[in-house]
């Protein structure tokens, strides 16, 4: 197995050579006309500890051999790319937004070329030029006066999540293996890497890689990586057999009532603020009660009963911190996990938040905070366990560690 990283020019002829057996992956840019072909012509495969998958198999010249092309269509990858796509957006659509209102209230005459300047420093990213779209016109009765309109290009969305998102290539010297066999080999390099990850961790495998990797040393490091590879999979394989994992799936973790309101918000900036809320209910089916509570998130929330029609991603950081703990609400959950809930959000917004977190869980809501803000997270908790480089160093109620010395000193600014 390789990764696309790792393919050069000279490594192909090193592989071509060598007579060994390959799955590795391309970028999928390079192969564009393959990896961008519509779901249609894709068709399922069933991929041992995997499940079904969307795949296309073809062939094709890659580094001037003909090889075996496979295209992945990752739901789960694609998930991902989207969030990171909204994440990326977030300060482009506000500064559209801003310069909209800017314009609308306007006292004073500006220059086209001025504004033009404004909009293209918005718009700087590659993403955010193939996505968005504008009109920029004068106001006939007013001079120097302007409208600006700004829009999704929603064909452009469309392609980029269908076509482009969520696509991966493999190429393999196998022609005779079944596709989802393919698949299933490149599938363990995820495996391999978190075995290496955890050779690093000396509560779970007490051997390490001696040397860096260099050219003195790469024999005896490869040495010691593939027996740490070899112990920690067998370690990982008789604790499948005993029952045990390491976690529950997202769609698992949702079926047992437990709500995310995400670090930095993550609404979905294209649709309403309604849409969103009906977002958080989607694995519910009854409608009286998916009404009720939505009237209840937006007696909690107010201000966004007069935003039900508006764009997600017009709302201010506070409002849309609103609107992510009230899609969160619309599971039901029972146990709710706060991320990060202060982040960005003005003082004012900031209490009004953690206020917020009180009453939904004086309604009887269980909820775990993850905050840096120290004496917002005291105020409000019950319990808090403070972590240093990724370990619990002191926990206690918050009531003790108020008093605490060491965390008056280091986390609350008291001396």
């Amino acid at each position: 197995m390789m990764d696309k990283g790792n393919i050069s020019d000279k490594n192909w002829r090193l592989l071509d050579e060598s007579g060994f057996g390959y799955v590795t992956s391309l970028p999928p840019s390079q192969y564009a006309d393959i990896s961008t072909r519509p779901l249609e012509e894709f068709s399922s495969c069933l991929v041992p500890d995997v499940g079904q998958m969307k795949c296309l198999r073809t062939r094709a010249k890659v580094a001037g051999k003909e090889r075996t092309l496979i295209v992945l269509d990752s739901p789960s990858l694609r998930d991902g790319q989207l969030r990171g796509l909204n994440q990326q957006l977030q300060p482009v659509l506000f500064g559209l937004t801003h310069l909209e209102h800017s314009l609308l209230s306007a006292n004073r005459r500006r220059r086209g070329e001025q504004i033009k300047r404004q909009i293209a420093k918005i718009l700087k990213g590659v993403l955010a030029k193939r996505l968005l779209r504008y009109n920029l016109t004068e106001d006939k009765q007013r001079s120097g006066y302007w409208q600006f309109d700004w829009w999704i290009d929603m064909d452009a969305y469309r392609w980029l999540r269908d076509r482009i998102y969520g696509r991966r290539v493999l190429v393999s010297n196998h022609a005779a293996w079944q596709s989802c066999d393919l698949i299933w080999a490149y599938w363990g390099q995820s495996e391999a890497e978190l075995v290496f990850r955890q050779m690093k961790d000396p509560e779970f495998l007490a051997l390490r890689p001696q040397f860096h990797w260099t050219d003195q040393k790469i024999c005896v490091h490869s040495f010691c990586c593939v027996v740490g590879y070899l112990l920690a999979a067998l370690i990982r394989r008789h604790a499948r057999q005993l029952g045990y994992t390491e976690g529950l799936r997202t769609d698992e973790l949702v079926a047992k009532k437990i709500s995310l309101v995400p670090e930095g918000r993550r609404v979905f900036p294209t649709m309403t603020v309604l849409e969103n809320l009906q977002m958080g209910a989607y694995k519910r089916s009854n409608k009286i009660s998916i009404s009720q509570d939505t009237d209840m998130v937006l007696a909690l929330f107010p201000r966004l009963k007069e935003r039900l029609k508006q764009k997600a991603g017009t709302l201010s950081t506070g409002e849309q911190q609103m609107l992510a703990m009230g899609r969160a609400l619309m599971l039901k959950p029972t146990l709710l996990l706060a991320d990060e809930p202060s982040l960005g959000l003005s003082p004012n917004f900031v209490e009004l938040i953690f206020d917020k977190l009180v009453e939904i869980n004086k309604n009887g809501t269980s909820i775990l905070l993850v905050e840096q803000n120290a004496s917002e997270a005291l105020r409000v908790a019950h319990r808090a366990y403070v972590f240093s480089i990724g370990e619990i160093v002191l926990q206690d109620n918050t009531k003790n560690l108020l008093t605490n010395d060491k965390i008056k000193k280091s986390f609350l600014g008291i001396s």
